[in-house]
């Protein structure tokens, strides 16, 4: 008489295999968007007026307003200049004309004018 038939280890283990990746997939696709939209939302909303900065001060003050615009290395130089006494370099000048001009293209592009 034989006993009770046994399994072998792992028959059967991979039949729902095909079916867990398609879900795995499915679902890295939707915390891919789901990450996406919380970025989104996260970001501080555009400023409704735009005014053509003055002074380097200004403009620092200016990109401040419209960081969710920038890049992050954009951004944490706008901060990091936010915190200094002293006037910018000539480089650094250059730097925050160019970041005012992206805020000016931007700003005009949504309509606003000076």
């Amino acid at each position: 008489m034989a006993g009770p038939s046994r399994r072998r280890a792992g028959a059967g283990c991979c039949r729902g295999g095909p079916r867990l990746v398609g879900e795995n997939e499915q679902l890295q696709l939707e915390k891919q968007e789901l990450q996406e939209e919380l970025a989104r939302l996260r970001r501080p909303p555009l400023p409704k007026t735009w005014t053509l900065p003055c002074s380097p001060g200004e403009q620092i003050a200016q990109a401040v307003e419209w960081t969710a615009i920038l890049n992050d290395w954009e951004r944490e130089f706008v901060v990091d200049m936010s915190n200094r006494w002293r006037p910018p370099s000539e480089r650094q000048q250059s730097v925050l004309d160019q970041i005012s001009s992206k805020v000016a293209g931007i700003a005009r592009a949504r309509g606003l004018r000076p």
